[in-house]
């Protein structure tokens, strides 16, 4: 029986081999494709939608400078401040007017605004060692005068805190303040001027997470040196009990989680904090580490865009409220987790451009079948 020359037995051998082996790189990669686009599937992420926005006050006009925003989860009202007018007006949470009141005369130089759980509105106005408190319905109660800890107080912020205190950012000392909200006595205090960890150049705003666990204060300044802004943090987070230092994000550069001008703070009920940038007309989200996780808006007056974003609000439903001062309006956002899916980058809409200012060819995914904002579920 003929048989072949050994060499060419064993050429033969290698390219069978070779051959099996070419057939199982492409039942390997297949099977990782396939494994990566099941994790992708099953990949829950929060991403945001626009569904309203409103532009002036139903009776007295189209809004001049809207700023300052509140929600009051007992009323469900959302409360903005609008600061050229000097007027506060109250709005359900599908932005129907309930009523106005300020002026001139009621609260002169308005600058930011936080609403009690009692339903009480308190201004920081002309005044700058002060606090103007109204009942819910807009009639004036007393000033809080604050008391100084170095040199005249100077109020830059005033947010609402769940042990019933009022915080105010203090410039003079570069503290945040608990004040009592009936007399105006400070509580305690937090930090002090300076730029790292426990020191402030300046406070923009303040929030607690929904756990009790953290407090966040946000430093709008930008040191003044690269050594300062080395050990510097534009977030940062303490134990809320203690007032202990925990961890900080962000500087003033041009990284993703980075900031030109941070204006305000709120958190969601999952713990989402949210962050306005006022210049660079975004409103940034992490988690409550301080992971990035999205951003939303960017420049411009369309639907789901800003003009210097300042005052926010996020609602018990993971409805986010946002003021423009240049838009003039104030623009609602659905805040929700989202099961991203692989389709055709040519298929229609895949050019279409998310509100994280990427396109879907970027990201791969279309967008996308919400998830009920709390428990995960399909709607």
């Amino acid at each position: 029986m003929y048989r072949l020359p050994r060499h060419r037995r064993l050429g033969r051998l290698s390219l069978l081999l070779l051959t099996g082996l070419l057939a199982a790189v492409p039942a390997a990669a297949q099977g990782r494709s396939e494994e990566n686009r099941r994790r992708v599937d099953e990949e829950v992420m929060w991403t945001s939608r626009p569904f309203d926005a409103i532009n002036g006050f139903l009776v007295e006009g189209p809004f001049d400078r809207p700023s300052g925003l509140a929600y009051d989860p007992a009323a469900g009202e959302v409360f903005l401040l609008d600061v050229d007018q000097d007027r506060i007006g109250i709005f359900t949470r599908d932005l129907l007017q309930k009523f106005t009141f300020g002026g001139w005369e009621t609260v002169p130089d308005s600058r930011r605004m936080t609403v009690a759980p009692d339903g009480r509105i308190f201004v920081l106005f002309a005044r700058g060692d002060a606090v103007r408190a109204f009942n819910y319905r807009g009639e004036w109660l007393q000033d809080l005068v604050v008391e100084p800890i170095e040199g005249t107080p100077i109020l830059t912020s005033i947010d609402w805190s769940p042990e019933g205190a009022i915080l105010v950012g203090e410039g003079s000392s570069g503290r945040l303040l608990a004040i009592d909200p009936d007399d105006g006595r400070t509580l305690w205090s937090l930090g002090t001027r300076g730029y790292g960890s426990g020191r402030f150049g300046g406070i923009a705003g303040a929030a607690y997470s929904p756990d009790g666990e953290y407090l966040y204060v946000v430093d709008p300044t930008t040191p003044p040196s690269e050594d300062l802004r080395d050990r510097a943090f534009v977030v940062q987070a303490f134990d809320a009990t203690s007032h202990r230092f925990l961890f900080g994000w962000g500087s003033h550069g041009r990284a993703r989680d980075d900031f030109s001008s941070p204006d305000s703070i709120a958190v969601a009920p999952s713990g989402l904090v949210l962050i306005s940038d006022t210049l660079r007309h975004v409103v940034k989200v992490f988690d409550s580490e301080g992971e990035f996780v999205m951003m939303i808006g960017g420049v411009g007056g369309e639907f789901g865009a800003f003009y210097f974003p300042t005052g926010i609000a996020v609602d018990q439903h993971h409805v986010l409220y946002v003021a423009e001062q240049l838009n003039k309006r104030i623009q609602v956002f659905q805040l929700f987790r989202d099961q991203r899916r692989r389709i055709p980058i040519l298929q229609p809409g895949g050019r279409a451009k998310n509100l994280r200012g990427k396109p879907y060819e970027e990201v791969g995914y279309d967008a996308w079948r919400a998830l009920d904002p709390i428990s995960g579920g399909g709607n």
